[in-house]
């Protein structure tokens, strides 16, 4: 299985480190880890210093740019791509805004490390309800680091609680 992990930045602190981690470990059973984020992000040269295969896209911001540059390289490379495993909100976005315009969209997960509420907005009711559904599977899924989310995010913005996880970390 090849995973992509996109990150738009992340800071110095548990989740670029989390991200190495599970990206090790996946390599060790036998899947192939690409990460995606911009070259000024602390997992950049994180990763590359942990060996593993990083390739440099602006993911910081959402505008068109960005959005352009990242669907060139999906489609590019969609045919080796099984899944992409996001964990912030600007690179999700892109990422949910590029498969909508793929004929064969990559399937997503969204990883959430912050505990903080997200907006209950339209727009953040679509990217949790239809834009994780984007997969040959049939639905896309969201993780997170805590129980709360577990239990209430799916309410709060109206999607199904099967497609939701609370992952501990360190596990």
């Amino acid at each position: 299985m090849h995973i992509v992990h996109t990150e738009a930045d992340g800071g110095k602190g548990g989740q670029p480190l989390r991200i190495i981690n599970e990206s090790l470990g996946m390599i060790q059973r036998g899947h192939q880890v690409t990460i995606l984020c911009p070259e000024t992000a602390p997992l950049h040269a994180l990763a590359r210093n942990a060996g593993l295969t990083v390739v440099t896209m602006p993911l910081k911001r959402k505008n068109l740019k960005n959005l352009q540059l990242l669907r060139r390289w999906l489609k590019d490379n969609r045919r080796s791509i099984d899944v992409i495993n996001s964990h912030n909100s600007a690179d999700t976005w892109l990422v949910a805004l590029a498969n909508l315009t793929l004929a064969n969209p990559v399937p997503l997960v969204r990883t959430r490390h912050a505990s903080g509420v997200p907006r209950n907005n339209w727009t953040t009711r679509w990217l949790f309800r239809t834009a994780y559904a984007y997969s040959d599977y049939g639905r896309g899924a969201t993780s997170s680091g805590g129980k709360y989310w577990r239990a209430d995010l799916p309410e709060y913005v109206g999607a199904k609680r099967c497609r939701y996880a609370a992952i501990s970390p360190g596990r």
